[in-house]
């Protein structure tokens, strides 16, 4: 009834005085304010009151403690309110008291309750703004009685396709759908992927491979559903499917080769997270594997997003593919004149006591070559854990071999060359006197 009134007030055949008398200015109409003030302040009072205690409840989980912290009390108050004036009107109707203004108090409430849920709890910050022009743009359209109206012209404006019809409404409920089931999956994707992690037995390429089929079987399910809630047939899919495909073909290669390719790097147990690796001289390990790139963290802090295609198809050196050790190879030059058997020996002296270093398989010198400036030395260590880094270990043996030979008259070679004279060059000397005269 009152949208027939405000209906009337915005179209002048009432005025807005006489409506306001009407349905406020009244012991019935200040009763029912009252209680929806009441019904508000309640759902408040309530929200800060409870709110502490369920965080108190949560303290064992630092997240769930932080979630209610951060996200209930806003929730909570619209939603306590919705009940309490649900309760009035079912109170008051039976006795035949007015219900006009709490049913309006009513459709307050829920766009208050349907603002927090998106923007408190679903959608991810910065949407607050949108969706509370979006909600209170409904609200008032149905307060005003023109919602209706408003929704049977989008259902005529509509796209038919071998007696198949698509209206814009049904357009704008699947995305709103799509709105409301989207977050939710992101949401219980997480869950799914902290639950995986506390599963210590799995492998690290097991749970990212699970998450990433639960995600995308979540995602293909909220797709399909929200067509099919809104009426629209999936057969008519088809219609579109050779666009889609060459769509695919010229602008969406890269990304689906990247899908893919993430696909398979899990599958094969080629990269995973947690491996240390090595791509275009860029040396670290792999954070995560998302389904377009791969997250690799250098010992400097830099995070580089790799591409999952290069990673196939790339050159990419695994260092921790076989095991948690790797060899290293430490090239020292040592000049001619130099005791070659006591550089060895000191060689292997240096690595000695360095942390990471294995004694089995054991450090060994290799003489490499003879050669055009000092003889060629190579020093091989096996090390372990090389994600920790592998430069802050090859520093202190390379200052240690420095140090032991100082110390024993190691010389390290200076480069040489010979000049050669093919035809004879005339050289002109001049001899300076220390009295300032010149003499040739």
């Amino acid at each position: 009834m009152e949208a027939m009134r405000l209906r009337d007030v915005v179209h002048g055949r009432i005025g807005l005085s006489e409506w306001f008398q009407t349905q406020f200015w009244h012991l019935g109409g200040l009763w029912q304010v009252l209680a929806c003030l009441g019904a508000v302040a309640a759902g408040v009072v309530l929200a800060r009151v409870l709110g502490p205690r369920l965080a108190r409840a949560g303290a064992g989980k630092p997240d769930l403690k932080a979630w209610i912290e951060r996200h209930l009390p806003a929730f909570l108050a619209p939603l306590v309110t919705v009940f309490l004036i649900h309760a009035a009107i079912g109170v008051s109707t039976p006795r035949g008291w007015p219900v006009t203004v709490t049913e309006i108090g009513l459709k307050f409430a829920e766009a208050w309750l349907v603002i927090q849920l998106f923007a408190s709890i679903l959608l991810p910050p910065g949407w607050t703004g949108a969706v509370t022009w979006t909600v209170a743009a409904l609200f008032f359209l149905e307060l005003l009685g023109v919602l209706d109206p408003f929704l049977t012209y989008m259902d005529k404006l509509a796209l038919t396709f071998d007696n198949e019809r698509v209206s814009v409404l049904e357009i704008v409920k699947a995305f709103v759908l799509l709105a409301v089931m989207l977050p939710l999956i992101n949401r219980l994707c997480a869950m799914v992927e902290s639950g995986l992690a506390r599963v210590e037995e799995l492998k690290p390429r097991v749970r990212v491979l699970v998450s990433k089929l639960n995600k995308a079987g979540l995602y293909v399910v909220a797709i399909v559903s929200a067509l099919d809630l809104v009426g629209i047939n999936l057969q008519m899919l088809t219609v579109f499917s050779g666009a889609l495909g060459l769509g695919v073909g010229f602008g969406l290669q890269k990304v689906v080769s990247n899908l893919v390719s993430g696909v398979i790097l899990l599958l094969d147990n080629s990269i995973k997270p947690g491996d240390v690796i090595e791509v275009g001289g860029v040396y670290g390990w792999v954070e995560t594997m998302n389904a377009r790139f791969a997250s690799m963290l250098t010992r400097d802090g830099k995070s580089y997003l790799i591409p999952n295609d290069d990673l196939i198809s790339g050159k990419v050196v695994n260092w921790s593919y076989n095991g948690p050790t790797v060899r290293l190879k430490i090239p020292v030059a040592i000049g001619y004149s130099s005791d070659l058997k006591l550089a060895m020996e000191l060689m292997l002296k240096a690595t000695q006591g360095k942390d990471r270093v294995l004694d089995n398989p054991e450090p060994k010198v290799l003489l490499r070559e003879f050669g055009d400036n000092g003889i060629m030395l190579e020093l091989r260590v096996w090390m372990a854990h090389p994600e920790r880094g592998v430069a802050n270990l090859v520093s202190p043996i390379q200052l240690s071999i420095w140090e032991s030979f100082k110390d024993n008259g190691i010389e390290l070679p200076f480069p040489k060359r010979d000049v050669s004279v093919k035809e004879p060059v005339r050289v002109q000397v001049e001899y300076v006197k220390p009295g300032g005269g010149e003499t040739d």
